[in-house]
């Protein structure tokens, strides 16, 4: 009964409200774009990730952490997000940053494609990089039971 606009849409999206946005787009939203090299900040906390430069032209969720899928070629990962400056560590690029769970892959100069399935948490700066490393940690156990309560390919 609610009317589905593409304005709407974007707006959901901009708020962080991915799931709403999925049900009205019939799908889960992704932005797609090549791996690039970031500072490996990730790597060295055991947390590595794809990061992907944020395409100006699309909408984007707010800065935070999101229970995300990483689509590369017919392959599809249950994976965490993250878009942000990564204040922790004094506040950088904004990327968009991926760890694919449970898996290893080297993605760099290749195209994927990350779904946004809910949001964690916003984005803010830790104390340390060891207290960041614990909150993330609690993220992929929230991340992991949004996963199993979305199926794959459901809005």
């Amino acid at each position: 009964g609610d009317v589905v606009s593409s304005t709407r849409i974007r707006q959901l999206i901009q708020a962080g409200n991915v799931e709403r946005a999925a049900t009205l787009l019939g799908r889960t939203y992704g932005i797609r774009g090549p791996v690039v090299h970031g500072m490996q900040l990730g790597q060295a906390m055991g947390w590595p990730t794809a990061n992907l430069r944020i395409p100006t032209e699309r909408v984007v969720p707010p800065d935070g952490v999101y229970a995300a899928r990483a689509v590369h070629g017919a392959e599809t990962y249950d994976a965490i997000a993250y878009i942000g400056t990564r204040p922790t560590f004094g506040a950088g690029e904004r990327l968009l940053e991926v760890n694919l769970l449970d898996r290893t892959c080297d993605l760099y100069g290749q195209e994927i494609t990350v779904q946004f399935v809910s949001r964690v948490r916003g984005d803010h700066a830790f104390a340390s990089a060891d207290e960041l490393s614990t909150q993330i940690t609690r993220d992929v156990e929230q991340a992991r039971v949004s996963l199993r309560n979305i199926p794959q390919g459901v809005p």
